[in-house]
């Protein structure tokens, strides 16, 4: 018994060309050829100041306090945003706007573009830049004093350093 071979439908439009890759002929393929390149044994990378100061964040300990007290004013879910509004409950902000807000920033951020620039404006207008709250129960201020003493300490007045390092 023989095997019936398929009959291959050929396209006239695609023709198969050999290649001659001998002197003059065709051009070779692009290759890698960085195994051939000798890399120094480092390559030192230099950061803008602007980025480099994201390098440096929270020791543990802080870290901790931080998100312990972050914990207790997590945002409002759906259902207990619906009963505030059924209660009629409408938060009403002074004439001479609001309390001014601070921010964390994550390391992590991505793109970092967005929050480049912060750090430089807060230490422009020589603000903390570090902790963001815009209002604090009488519980939490000294757990918050200590927190803003550290970063104050650790980081606002190192500022420049940091920045250029």
């Amino acid at each position: 018994m023989k095997k019936q071979e398929a009959n291959k439908v050929v396209n006239p439009l695609f023709e198969k060309r050999l290649t001659n890759f001998g002197f003059g002929q065709d051009f070779q393929l692009k290759r890698d050829l960085t195994h051939f390149v000798r890399w120094p044994c480092y390559i030192q990378l230099q950061l803008l100041p602007t980025i480099n100061q994201f390098t440096q964040g929270l020791d543990h300990q802080t870290a901790t306090q931080l998100l312990k007290v972050a914990h207790k004013y997590s945002p409002e879910t759906k259902q207990e945003k619906n009963q505030k509004l059924l209660a009629g409950a409408k938060k009403k902000f002074p004439s001479r706007g609001m309390s001014p807000l601070r921010a964390m920033i994550a390391l992590d951020v991505d793109p970092i573009e967005m929050v480049v620039f912060w750090p430089a404006l807060c230490h422009k207008m020589e603000d903390l830049h570090t902790v963001g709250f815009t209002e604090v129960n009488l519980e939490d201020r000294g757990a918050l004093a200590k927190l803003v003493e550290a970063i104050r300490t650790n980081y606002s007045d190192r500022y420049g350093k940091i920045h250029h390092q």
